[in-house]
């Protein structure tokens, strides 16, 4: 019997091709890399705001007839351009900093009869310097030096406001700016009507500034032409106020002169000066550069009595306008008025208490001579008197 070898001659063709193909991978085989599917994982990074920073400050002035106390200030960084966040932040809470310690009376300024004054006394040039040269970033415990350079971005400054005047009055002063770097950025003002001798919270609000740091900023409050106040919100530099200063003078002359007109008596007026007071803020307005406004408060009598003396009298006024000679030889006109409104008229065994106002020359110190011109002819009495 025959095997049938035809059926493996039809599988030679495939089995040499095989072959050949295992000769190929096993002389490359060492060249031959299996290489896994590759996995790429992309992280979408975004740039985060940086934080606010909060500094106490703690520093008073006095503008318009207001005590402005600036407790602290919040400096918003400008949002990185790559990123948007919506709408910008629109209010700034005042965190993360130290209260502010209760502020210190300064001993009365000495008058010229070794009488102090009644009120606290502040140079126009300096004051008390209580700023915190460190300040917080809110969301963390971390400082920042005063001198660190912050960027771009907004300011808010939060002040405490007294309203020293005796009406109500809202806190608008002509102007409020910021310099940093020796530019100049407006401000705005947020601020209610305060009744008289009350007091409530405000802000002052800077947007745009370039390159800020605490350490060369100053606010101002006022304009150029004022006497505009300022506070370094760095360690270095003092603030610029011009507080009110109040001296007891305590004098006293008595004013005797006659009347033509028929039958009157000779009159005889004792004229008081209690108080001068000079400040840089009256009646809601703060005074022009380098000026103040010179309060004198007295009070004054007609002693005479026509029941006593069986002598007719008549009532005598003070002209409402009185001059006030000042230390260089100069003098002004200063507008007099009745406490509680009107021209004093002197009445017999009435005091009569009276202000007269004018604007003198900041520092104010020197001898002033006050002349008070009754209604009748020519009468006149001097009162002088000197400021520390």
């Amino acid at each position: 019997m025959h095997a049938d070898h035809s059926r493996d001659r039809r599988l030679w063709p495939l089995t040499i091709a095989l072959a050949a193909v295992l000769l190929v991978v096993s002389s490359c085989g060492s060249n031959i890399r299996i290489r896994p599917v590759a996995r790429v994982t992309t992280t979408s990074t975004t740039l985060k705001p940086r934080p606010t920073v909060h500094l106490s400050v703690c520093k008073t002035v006095h503008y318009g007839g207001f005590k402005v106390r600036v407790t602290s200030v919040a400096f918003v960084p400008t949002p990185p351009a790559a990123t948007s966040y919506g709408t910008t932040t629109t209010e700034v809470a005042e965190q993360g900093v130290t209260a502010c310690p209760v502020e210190k009376v300064t001993p009365g300024t000495a008058a010229s009869d070794g009488s102090t004054s009644s009120e606290s006394s502040t140079s126009s040039a300096t004051s008390v310097d209580e700023t915190t040269t460190s300040s917080k970033k809110s969301g963390g415990s971390s400082t920042t030096k005063d001198s660190a350079k912050l960027g771009d971005g907004s300011l808010t400054a939060f002040v405490d406001l007294v309203n020293t005047n005796k009406e109500s009055a809202q806190f608008t002063p002509t102007a409020v700016s910021i310099s940093v770097g020796g530019v100049d950025i407006d401000g705005e003002v947020s601020a209610k009507s305060i009744p008289g001798g009350g007091k409530n919270k405000g802000t002052l609000t800077f947007s745009d500034i370039k390159a800020f740091s605490f350490a060369d900023a100053v606010l101002a409050i006022g304009s150029a032409d004022e006497d505009q106040t300022k506070i370094p919100l760095g360690s270095i530099g003092k603030v610029v106020d011009f507080a009110p200063t109040s001296t007891v003078v305590s004098l006293a002359k008595s004013w005797v002169f006659t009347n033509s007109n028929g039958g009157v008596s000779d009159h005889k007026i004792d004229v008081k000066i209690d108080t001068v007071t000079t400040d840089a803020s009256v009646g809601g307005k703060q005074s022009a550069k380098g000026t103040r406004v010179m309060t004198i408060t007295g009070s004054a009598i007609e002693n005479n009595d026509a029941q006593t003396t069986g002598k007719y009298f008549y009532q005598v006024n003070f002209d409402d306008t009185a001059t006030l000679k000042l230390p260089d030889g100069s003098s002004v006109d200063a507008k007099l008025r009745q406490v509680g409104g009107g021209v004093p008229q002197m009445k017999p065994h009435f005091a009569t208490q009276f202000q007269v106002e004018g604007e003198v020359s900041d520092p104010p110190s020197g001898s002033y001579e006050l002349t008070l011109s009754a209604s009748y002819g020519d009468a006149k009495l001097p009162v002088t008197f000197v400021l520390p």
